[in-house]
């Protein structure tokens, strides 16, 4: 599954629906953050307590492939009920 704007849709928050490109090879934090309707430190957090590995780009900036974005989907599902 990943990241589309039906399962985003299916959120109880809403997110911006001028939001292009969703099927992207990768996003960087704030593009995942506006996706998910959330903020960075929240995206920090959650890698925290759920040790996830982050890859990061050769400036050591966090970027976030289409697999690691379904991750965030759904600890925000879990968290949203």
């Amino acid at each position: 599954m990943s990241i589309t704007k039906d399962n985003l849709a299916n959120s109880k928050k809403t997110v911006d629906p001028n939001l292009e490109n969703l099927a992207k090879e990768s996003f960087t934090i704030t593009e995942l953050s506006a996706l998910l309707n959330v903020t960075d430190h929240t995206l920090r957090y959650y890698e925290k307590e759920f040790n996830l590995r982050i890859p990061r780009d050769s400036r050591g900036r966090r970027y976030y492939t289409p697999e690691l974005s379904d991750i965030f989907l759904e600890i925000r599902k879990m968290k949203l009920k």
